[in-house]
């Protein structure tokens, strides 16, 4: 079969490659550029000749050296001991690539009988072979068909290492509470070179990484220097002038504070909650940030990494927070700080940290996709946290001296007014997800927080969506990526979402939920004294991912390698508040703690004035529930996961909808309607049962706080004649 890029390409390229066919020899000092590619799949083959054929054009980036062989010999064993390619991969399409490389240098080859005085022309690549492994989800249709389509494939047979069934199952292999889980393993071949000369040829391998692009071909070029990320983040804002004394009464050293009291709860379920095993495994929390520096309140969080940690100072000492060195311990502290009577309380005291120092001026996406790979345990209760921006896009250039070389990559990537105008919008939303690092981020069994950014100097956050250029959090409409925003006031009846944080566009689907960080986050700091900051986005993010951490640890059956139950359960567990503003541009509330670790698998009701119980749900006493406003249409109450009454707030529905506009990765959206009033609230809204031998009982709103279901239910039918709960 005819290579598919050649065909499509050739006349998109045909400017470009006029433009660099002129480009002077390489010299030291010039511009150079890594390209990353991976290959993975059924159609290696033919990706490797579509990645030959493109990048030994006319510009020539693609490096090469002369390969002069002992004897004659055909081509195939000439590629497998020199650049690794077996015989699978010594292919029709294979041969012909090389051919025509060797044709663009000048010399002329017969694959079945190369002459060891001519020589062959290779691709100077370093190669690597490695395995990766995806969890597929039986439960879920989209996956539970790739996975079907793979192993059915036989192109696919060469790739595949092994299949492990069943991962979450342990003795009891007739609970059928477990999910499905399906891990296959793949063998991954990897190619990396170099890049250099003059910039036009970095935009154009640029370029082609944005064409070449597919399923199972990953391709990144990123500069040999990195990035700046202090210049390209959004998410920095300016240290406090200064901070308030936290550490007040100098006579209880030993006070320890909780940071899941800042964010505040519907109501007490401590009573309720029941974890799966007596004896849970201790999360980790994955910190991509900066260096972590020890303290006493984090010692137990690195075994045996720390051993020499000082002791706590006898009386509280405080100090100013400075970001370019405290930052990522401050992340740490609100995760992680363990339960010794000292300083502070985590979110999930019990969870260990993972760190990936993530602050140094010349990082690289490649750098943190293979961290994420290496570091992904998908049996056990993890949760990955980011609190910053990947690499920007390639920025598009100015209009008036732009080369062609940069128009036509900036068209792939960035949105254009009629007259020539550039935004900085992307162009598409495949954009976001063409990069390498999002690719592995959306194919792992695993969750990314991620704080949502803000304003700098007061002003107000922007709005988040897939055409905003700011990865990763243009990715929060998928079920992998979580993106938190920051409250202010959030333990209160006045929370709100804060100002300067950023939020998602009017569709809600890009941010989840908001933490605390709109005020004053208390803190360990890397000289062990503790210092006050107003936390931001990226503390609200640290707050999220501890959460998480502990509803994984608790109910590893429900969350673990299922990062979509686990977002689309924070959200729908978050409490609702009445700030119109949070409403229409989060997707959920203010994380609720508390409320987030009612086990998963069961139904809740809580009626005023009485402890959250389980239940067993029965019937909706009607299809709709009419509302005190003409012009809002009547509640549909069958897709019902969770309806609450909150005073000052009112009455709050949310629902789980499956979006499949996306063919490959999957995307669950939780929808909570705005705050409502019923028109008839005496009128019952659901019956249940206490338990399977006690009588039906009936629901209504005045006696409500909260309704809380673990699917949808869709029986509904008259019941005037049922009593009330009690």
């Amino acid at each position: 079969m005819a290579n598919p890029f050649a065909v499509s390409h050739a006349c998109l390229l045909s400017v470009l490659l006029t433009v660099s066919a002129s480009t002077p020899s390489f010299a030291e000092d010039l511009p150079a550029a890594n390209v990353f590619i991976e290959f993975s799949g059924g159609g290696v083959d033919r990706d490797m000749a579509a990645v030959i054929n493109a990048f030994s054009g006319k510009s020539q980036l693609l490096p090469v050296h002369k390969y002069m062989p002992a004897k004659t010999s055909s081509l195939c064993p000439i590629l497998d001991s020199q650049l690794g390619l077996g015989k699978a991969y010594c292919t029709g399409e294979v041969i012909a690539a090389i051919r025509a490389l060797n044709e663009k240098n000048g010399v002329t080859i017969n694959p079945n009988a190369v002459n060891p005085v001519q020589g062959v022309v290779l691709p100077e690549i370093k190669l690597t072979e490695t395995e990766i492994s995806r969890v597929y989800n039986l439960e879920q249709k989209m996956e539970a068909q790739r996975l079907e389509q793979i192993e059915k494939n036989p192109s696919w047979q060469n790739s595949i290492v092994r299949k492990e069934t069943d991962l979450l199952a342990r003795n009891d292999k007739g609970d059928m509470s477990l999910p499905q889980l399906e891990q296959l393993t793949f063998k991954r071949i990897a190619w990396q070179f170099t890049v250099s000369g003059s910039g036009d040829r970095i935009t154009e391998a640029q370029y082609l990484s944005q064409m070449l692009v597919n399923r199972n071909l990953s391709v990144d070029v990123e500069s040999t220097s990195g990035f700046d990320k202090t210049a390209h983040s959004a998410t920095r804002y300016s240290a406090l002038d200064h901070y308030k004394k936290w550490c007040v009464d100098q006579n209880a050293p030993n006070a320890e504070g909780s940071f899941s009291d800042l964010a505040g709860w519907l109501y007490e379920t401590r009573a309720a909650v029941a974890c799966e095993s007596q004896d849970p495994l201790r999360p980790e929390v994955v910190i991509m940030d900066q260096a972590i520096d020890p303290n006493s309140d984090l010692a137990a969080s690195f075994p045996g990494a720390h051993a020499a940690t000082p002791q706590p100072a006898t009386s509280c000492q405080t100090s100013a927070f400075t970001k370019s060195t405290d930052h990522g311990t401050l992340l740490s502290t609100i995760v992680a700080s363990n339960a010794n009577g000292y300083g502070f309380l985590g979110v999930e005291p019990r969870a260990m940290i993972r760190s990936f120092v993530w602050d140094q001026r010349s990082v690289t996406n490649n750098k943190l996709k293979v961290f994420i790979r290496e570091a992904m345990t998908p049996v056990k209760p993890q949760v990955y946290l980011f609190a910053s921006e990947f690499a920007p896009y390639t920025p598009h250039p100015d209009t008036n001296q732009a080369t062609a070389a940069e128009t036509l990559l900036a068209k792939e990537i960035w949105r254009r007014t009629p007259d020539g105008k550039w935004l900085d919008l992307l162009v598409n939303d495949q954009v976001r997800v063409r990069e390498g690092l999002a690719r592995e981020i959306l194919q792992s069994p695993m969750l990314l927080v991620v704080s949502a950014g803000q304003a700098i100097d007061g002003d107000e956050g922007r709005e988040i969506h897939w055409e905003t250029p700011m990865p990763p959090q243009n990715l929060g409409d998928y079920d992998k990526v979580l993106v938190i925003a920051a409250c202010e006031n959030c333990d209160g009846d006045t929370a709100k979402l804060w100002k300067e944080s950023n939020r998602g566009l009017d569709n809600k689907s890009f941010v989840g939920v908001m933490a605390p960080g709109g005020g004053e986050i208390p803190t360990y700091l890397s000289n062990h004294k503790v210092g006050e900051t107003m936390g931001g986005t990226s503390a609200s993010a640290a707050f999220v991912a501890g959460l998480a951490a502990k509803m994984a640890s608790c109910y590893p059956s429900s969350y673990n390698a299922q990062p979509y139950q686990l977002k689309e359960r924070i959200i729908l567990a978050s409490r609702p508040i009445a700030e119109k503003t949070a409403n229409e541009h989060v997707a959920g509330g203010v994380i609720d703690p508390e409320v987030s670790m009612l086990d998963p698998r069961k139904d809740w009701l809580k009626l005023k004035e009485s402890p959250v119980r389980t239940v067993a749900f029965v019937k909706w006493c009607s299809d709709r529930l009419k509302l005190d406003d003409d012009t809002r249409d009547p509640l549909n109450l069958l897709p019902t996961r969770r309806i609450s009454n909150v005073e000052g707030v009112g009455l709050v529905q949310q629902r789980v909808s499956l979006i499949e506009t996306d063919p490959v990765y999957s995307k669950h959206h939780v929808k909570r309607e705005l705050p409502a009033t019923a028109l008839e609230p005496d009128k019952p809204i659901a019956v249940v049962r206490y338990d399977s031998s006690s009588a039906e009982c009936a629901i209504n709103i005045p006696r409500l706080t909260d309704l809380f279901l673990s699917k949808t239910y869709a029986d509904s039918g008259d019941c005037s004649a049922v009593p009330l709960c009690e």
